[in-house]
């Protein structure tokens, strides 16, 4: 039995959740990564932002490894 959906819609696929896992796992190692990384000179360069400031690089490299794993995870037979 076809499953229904909206007009121009596809339906969920399993292929789709195993790329959001496999690029949220990517996202997560970027960030604990780089906000371990970069804490070390946040602390003796900005003292007071250092939780704040190697957060906010934790962050911009999660984004970052979360759309590249998503296009690279996508082109996976």
């Amino acid at each position: 039995m076809r499953q229904r959906t909206a007009r121009g819609s596809t339906p969920t696929s399993r292929r789709f959740t195993k790329e959001s896992a496999g690029a949220l796992f990517a996202a997560f190692a970027a960030f604990l990564l780089a906000r371990d990384v970069t804490f070390d000179y946040f602390r003796h360069a900005l003292p007071d932002w250092a939780y704040r400031a190697s957060g906010l690089v934790g962050l911009a490299a999660a984004l970052a490894a979360y759309g590249l794993a998503s296009l690279w995870l996508r082109r996976l037979p």
